[in-house]
């Protein structure tokens, strides 16, 4: 496959321009909304993750008057992450 060269190459406006509009209109994409980017000071750790089973228990709201609420009692299991650089 022949390479260009900037003496070979041809300058095309109208696809610039459609390329300048895709970059700038960046509404559509939802990427950024479904998986953001989390900042973490570790390469690699451990986070708690509450349990399903501890999410849909059903939890007592009865109170007493002047009495404290209640606390809740949820199991955790620990995850964790490895950050790793991938590119092309």
């Amino acid at each position: 496959m022949p390479t260009p060269t900037p003496a070979n190459a041809v300058s095309r406006a109208d696809l610039g321009a459609i390329a300048y509009e895709y970059m700038v209109d960046q509404t559509a994409f939802i990427g950024s909304q479904v998986m953001p980017v989390f900042e973490v000071a570790e390469r690699n750790g451990e986070y708690p993750i509450i349990t399903i089973e501890s999410l849909l228990s059903r939890q007592t709201t009865n109170r007493a008057a002047r009495a404290s609420y209640s606390r809740s009692d949820w199991k955790f299991k620990m995850g964790n992450y490895d950050c790793a650089e991938h590119g092309w």
